[in-house]
């Protein structure tokens, strides 16, 4: 998108920040295998094993009836039946459904018997489907299989139930047959294995796996079992389908989807309508392979042709899927204007997809397989510098609209390009920005691109992230890109981005999500000219002031969220008096930073205090909040739960934004809270050192159960640190150590090197350095670097 969004979006995004950092580091080839060179698929279907349709008795065991039933619907639906097969060990083609890729598992399956004539073998994998077989080995034994299952089962329960410490060398893993890459969900696994027995005759061993199974497995949900049965088993087809469509295996994915197309015949529900997009785009390019198409006449026809192999993959979970950085996207932007109206033409009547994928979560059976009307929009927001399509969502695209939408959303582009083609971008903007008729968000990215730094670089896209690069990272002062139009009057940037700031301002019902476009106009008018926009700042934080004494205090905290950057953004401008109202509402409602609703993520809410820590109100506020005992304040920060706060939050990963803990320490009030801190040796977490490719890793639980988490450090610290005590080292961590930790951790503050794997002797010989030089720091008042 072309500007900041600071809507529900941003806000599920900047909740979410530690999790989806975490899952970034995350790589799929960790899950389901190495990669692999492309192995294609060469035959025209998949076939059934060879006692499919055989009579069948259901063997004697004390299986619930709705299990029996359940499996009885699924071998009519075209569950694979191993009988007649042999159980060996194989290799067989894999790719993430979420993710891409194509990778190879070995695992055990029941190898269909070799057909004459034909080299290709498959097999019955546990997950009831057929798989074609790359490599067979040797024999296997699925009794011995289901008891290793069965086992891991038993002691997981046990270990989760009495909350056991076993070494990791002593708990048994989960088998990688029954691993989560050939199941959309662990119930369907639990009861696709007992099926599998059930058809063998082995009613014990059903029964067993069905029972140890269902032990360590939460609740699923109010469905019936058959029906829920039904649904994995249609998404474990579509799963594989799609797998194969990411990684180029249009064959392969045919097979699965021609598998699946019986099952979803008058099903109007979300998934079904996925699964039958993808079978008829299967379909089409199959059919394309044997009649090809003429050859494009152009090359923006070839380019617009070959959307459909557009395969970019989301980086992260929340994430998006970057069209922009395609090779093919990037080329048609690079044609500008003659591409225009091709790709409105497609953006209105192409139907096909490409080969990316979007998701919520892989864990949810949920995908949105991008359309090349996708791709094609944002090649024309890409040329044009604008967007024109706002999500709903985190997961949302323009790929999940209907036809009727991507027609409207084509005459909405041609109308503007042909509004404003003759004019240069800043022109553009600027007029925008002057047109009433405009809408807001159109004004807001006029706003935000004429206000964007010179060396930043937008990529285009149609989902909920922006996407920036840094084209020169240059020495000297960086300008904006709209500083031609500084020349301009009457009216002045400046004028336009006040008028729109409290133009925008909601009227009668006053609601925080009201505000959003007026917020974001008034600290765009601050980042353009800061003196000149102090009147549609105070007017704006005037109206958001007013809505807190007015509504609900179970909303304040996004009301007082909002309030922040126009409060230093006035006390920049010289609006003192911006930073006692503020301080005021913070001091009066200690709720609403460290309450609920706040999510605990106080430090936001402070950020004024240590913007201007030298200000007397921001000192006076600060120790009311740190160091004053018998308030509200106290029961957080008298407990020294902020030093929690330095393991899972203050250590950010972005290497652009700023060390939270570094900036509070602006404040003399928290350097002496963290001075008191130095010396409380209470024990916060209890972890365990573990060796990683990566470096040191780290999985801590609080003492008191309430959050579990991870941390890492260098390598190449641990191995050239005589002090390291080893790997699988149990670890206590105290609130001393915590903040010891962050302090040594600011670049360039001064204090020693500190390491939270030292055994508590060394530890406290380096706290002891570190309380010293925050003691004499604190004693002449000198600036925390």
């Amino acid at each position: 998108m072309f500007y900041e969004r600071k809507n529900l979006i941003s806000q599920c995004f900047s909740r979410l920040i530690l999790l989806s950092v975490l899952l970034l580091f995350w790589h799929p080839a960790v899950a389901v295998g190495r990669k692999q060179k492309v192995w294609f698929f060469k035959g025209n279907s998949i076939p059934a094993p060879p006692k499919q349709h055989s009579k069948w008795d259901v063997p004697e065991c004390a299986l619930p009836k709705s299990v029996i039933d359940a499996v009885k619907v699924l071998y009519k639906l075209g569950f694979a039946d191993p009988r007649g097969c042999e159980y060996r060990e194989i290799t067989v083609p894999m790719g993430s459904d979420a993710w891409g890729g194509f990778f190879l598992r070995k695992t055990h399956g029941w190898v269909l018997p070799e057909v004459k004539g034909n080299s290709q073998r498959f097999a019955v994998l546990w997950n009831g489907l057929v798989y074609p077989v790359i490599a067979v080995g040797n024999k296997a034994s699925f009794r011995d299989d289901v008891q290793h299952l069965v086992d891991h089962n038993i002691q997981f329960k046990e270990i989760s139930t009495k909350h056991l410490k076993i070494s990791d060398d002593s708990r048994l893993k989960r088998p990688q047959i029954f691993s989560n890459g050939f199941f959309p969900y662990q119930w369907y696994g639990c009861l696709s294995n007992s099926a599998l027995l059930l058809r063998l005759g082995e009613g014990e061993l059903a029964e067993k796996v069905y029972q140890t199974g269902i032990a360590v497995i939460p609740a699923y949900d109010k469905k019936p079992l058959p029906d829920k049965f039904k649904f994995d088993y249609k998404w474990s087809l579509f799963s594989r389908a799609l797998a194969a469509a990411m990684y180029g295996d249009d064959k392969l994915s045919l097979c699965y989807a021609e598998q699946f197309a019986p099952l979803i015949k008058g099903d109007k529900s979300k998934f079904a309508l996925t699964a039958g997009k993808l079978l008829s785009d299967q379909r089409r390019r199959v059919q394309e392979r044997l009649h090809p198409l003429p050859a494009p006449c152009n090359k923006i026809e070839s380019l617009i042709r070959d959307l459909e192999n557009v395969n970019k993959r989301q980086w992260g979970q929340p994430g998006g899927v970057i069209l922009g950085n395609d090779k093919r996207v990037k080329a048609l932007i690079a044609i500008g204007d003659p591409a225009v109206e091709p790709l409105l033409d497609c953006l209105e009547n192409d139907r096909r997809l490409t080969r990316s994928v979007s998701f919520g979560r892989d864990f949810f059976q949920e995908r949105t397989v991008i359309t090349v009307a996708d791709a094609a929009y944002v090649a024309l927001s890409g040329i044009l510098k604008q967007s024109f399509f706002s999500v709903g969502c985190t997961s949302d695209n323009l790929s999940r609209r209907d036809s009727d939408y991507h027609k409207r959303l084509a005459q909405q582009i041609r109308k503007h390009y042909n509004r404003y083609k003759n004019m240069s971008i800043v022109d553009k903007w600027y007029n925008i920005l002057k047109n009433d008729d405009e809408s807001a968000p159109a004004q807001l990215q006029a706003a935000a691109g004429i206000c964007r730094k010179s060396n930043v670089k937008v990529i285009p896209n149609s989902g909920a992230f922006s996407s920036y690069s840094i084209d020169k990272p240059g020495t000297g002062k960086i300008g904006m890109k709209g500083e031609v139009l500084r020349a301009k009057k009457n009216p002045s940037v400046s004028d336009l981005l006040n008028l729109r700031a409290v133009e925008y301002l909601p009227k009668g019902r006053l609601n925080t999500w009201s505000f959003e476009n007026a917020y974001k106009m008034a600290l765009l008018s601050a980042e353009w000219d800061l003196p000149n926009s102090l009147p549609a700042l105070l007017k704006v934080s005037d109206a958001i002031y007013l809505g807190l004494s007015r509504y609900s205090r179970s909303r304040n905290s996004h009301w007082t969220e909002l309030l922040v950057p126009l409060t230093v953004q006035r006390v920049k401008a010289g609006d003192k008096a911006a930073l006692y109202r503020y301080c005021q509402i913070v001091l009066a409602h200690p709720g609403t930073v460290l309450g609920e609703h706040s999510r605990g993520d106080w430090e936001k809410y402070l950020k004024p205090l240590y913007v201007f820590p030298e200000e007397n109100v921001s000192v006076a506020t600060a120790e009311t909040i740190f160091n004053t005992h018998g308030n509200t304040w106290n029961k957080y920060f008298g407990e020294f739960k902020d030093a929690q706060k330095t393991i899972s939050y203050y250590r950010r990963f972005n290497p652009d934004e700023k060390d939270i803990f570094a900036e509070f320490m602006r404040l003399v009030p928290y350097r002496k809270h963290v001075l008191a801190g130095l010396s409380n040796k209470t024990e916060i977490i209890e972890w365990k050192t573990r060796i990683t490719p990566y470096g040191l890793g780290c999985g801590y639980e609080f003492m008191d159960k309430s959050q579990s988490g991870n941390w890492s450090e260098d390598i190449k610290d641990v191995k050239s640190d005589p002090r390291f005590p080893g790997n699988n080292t149990t670890q206590i961590l105290r609130v001393c150590d915590a903040y010891a930790k962050a302090l040594s951790s600011i670049k360039g503050a001064g204090y020693p090197v500190f390491r939270r794997y030292w055994n508590v002797a060394d530890r406290d010989k380096v706290i002891n350095k570190i309380r010293n030089i925050l003691s004499k720091r604190i004693q002449s008042k000198a600036k925390h670097k």
